[in-house]
């Protein structure tokens, strides 16, 4: 977590139905030591306390776990937690006895469950199809045609974030992934975070995008069942950037703190009244709600009437007036090179009244 980045966070501890929103600053976290980088900018291991209800929040390689239940978060995933930490992060022996002795008891078995994918989140789909086909023409026919010029939910939304805000101090990504989005958009603002649930994410976010603790200049991907091949990855670092864990249903951030807030395929996973609650809370007057989903809802989260009647009046309802709207936009990206996976994804830009 960069120290920069601090004062842009508080608490997300329930206090009634609202969020502490007190202030937090690094400390010692319940016996992990506070640790830092050689320039003293990151906080790689610690803990981010609250100064009005004393909660902590630990930060592990770096990646600030600011969820309402941090420890429940951490036993939930322990194993996937140091599974990750151990490929891509940088953990300590102090901060790896310290988890172990705290979460590794009762630790639960569960994965993130985030379907997250380097070449998704920043690589175009044509780029996809020419590193995994020698001649994607012969291959693809028309559709090759359509993947040249294919421009998806992420750049219809970054298009967006650089028209329609007045002001363009702060911006977020709630449900971030591992940052494609934030990528995108960081140019144009002071600051931009991303908050995804998922801490590989977060981790590999930091990564690609701040290039902490060093750049993501590869991944592996599958062009055929039973090959992997090793890409380049060439992401421009953004040092306007952060990115924490967090949960999109209560996040750590005080009210009215954004000039914009984005969420992309985030509603059909976790529903549309709470995630569009906390969007509400977060924006500014006369901010900016960017929403990108293909309505791909988990069981029981479908609300009751077309979904994009449905998002339009919920976003009526919470004081927004809607300035653009794009329904049918492709989302493409290839899970080898004879299949692909393609939605439909409707987005709506917003203005706080």
């Amino acid at each position: 977590m960069k120290q920069a980045a601090v004062p842009l966070v508080s608490c997300p501890t329930a206090q009634g139905e609202q969020p502490c929103s007190g202030a937090l600053t690094p400390d010692a976290g319940d016996g992990l030591p506070l640790r830092l980088s050689d320039d003293g900018e990151d906080i790689l291991e610690g803990a981010l306390r609250c100064g009005s209800c004393r909660a902590a929040y630990p930060v592990i390689s770096g990646v600030a776990v600011l969820h309402p239940d941090p420890g429940g978060y951490l036993r939930r995933y322990y194993g996937s937690v140091l599974r990750d930490v151990r490929r891509h992060g940088d953990l300590s022996p102090t901060a790896r006895t310290w988890l172990a002795r705290r979460y590794g008891r009762e630790a639960g078995a569960e994965d993130y469950g985030a379907d997250f994918r380097f070449s998704q989140q920043f690589e175009p789909p044509w780029a996809m199809a020419r590193a995994m086909v020698r001649e994607p023409e012969a291959l693809y026919g028309e559709f090759a045609g359509w993947l040249r010029s294919v421009r998806g939910p992420y750049e219809v939304l970054a298009d967006w974030a650089a028209e329609l805000p007045r002001e363009r101090h702060l911006a977020l990504d709630a449900g971030c992934g591992g940052g494609g989005l934030v990528s995108r958009i960081a140019s144009g603002f002071q600051a931009a975070l991303g908050v995804d649930l998922s801490f590989l994410a977060v981790l590999l976010a930091r990564r690609a995008v701040l290039h902490l603790p060093e750049p993501e200049r590869s991944y592996v991907f599958t062009p055929r069942r039973g090959k992997e091949v090793e890409r380049p990855l060439t992401v421009t670092r953004a040092a306007s950037a952060e990115f924490v864990v967090g949960d999109c249903c209560a996040l750590p951030f005080a009210r009215g703190l954004f000039d914009v807030v984005c969420s992309s395929n985030v509603i059909d996973i976790a529903g549309v009244e709470r995630p569009l609650d906390e969007a509400a809370r977060l924006v500014r007057p006369g901010g900016v709600l960017l929403l990108s989903d293909p309505f791909y809802f988990r069981e029981g989260e479908a609300p009751q009437g077309e979904p994009v009647e449905v998002l339009r009046a919920e976003v009526r309802r919470r004081g927004f007036r809607i300035e653009a709207e794009q329904d049918g936009v492709p989302w493409a990206w290839a899970t080898y090179d004879r299949h692909w996976r393609l939605y439909f994804n409707y987005c709506l830009a917003a203005r706080r009244s």
